[in-house]
């Protein structure tokens, strides 16, 4: 309930609501007040929250993809969850990209590895390409057809 993409106070909706002063925030004593006063630090709770967090996901995200290719489940499903994980892999690095400017770009399942920082037009290609596989590996529920756009 406290990541990037969570539908609560604390997610980016709210958060950045308040940064770019749609949302007006009165209560000082809550993070969401720094970042309606646009005093944000690296050492504030809701941006370690938000860093943390989204990099558990993508690490889930990468420990799904890269658990499914010894999975003996059915290739059909392999392959939507597979989609489905690299999706939110490439939407999370996407609002962290847009949050933070350049990012370690994680594109596998290691804990601890040291990985570089990447800047907007590497990150493009990476997203792309797995926007690109999930596309054409996660049925619409509506049809049960591949998806066209995202």
């Amino acid at each position: 309930n406290q990541t990037l993409v969570c539908g609560n106070i604390n997610g980016i909706t709210i958060l950045l609501g308040s940064y770019a002063d749609e949302i007006q925030t009165f209560n000082s004593l809550i993070g969401e007040f720094q970042f309606y006063q646009n005093s944000l630090n690296p050492t504030l709770m809701e941006v370690n929250t938000i860093w943390n967090n989204s990099y558990n996901l993508i690490y889930a995200a990468n420990a799904i993809v890269e658990g499914l290719e010894q999975s003996p489940i059915a290739e059909i499903d392999k392959n939507r969850l597979g989609g489905e994980a690299l999706f939110m892999r490439a939407y999370i690095h996407f609002h962290l990209l847009n949050l933070f400017g350049e990012i370690p770009y994680a594109k596998n399942a290691i804990a601890n590895w040291t990985i570089n920082k990447m800047t907007a037009n590497p990150y493009l290609i990476f997203a792309h390409n797995s926007h690109t596989v999930a596309k054409k590996t996660t049925p619409d529920s509506a049809n049960n057809q591949a998806i066209s756009t995202i």
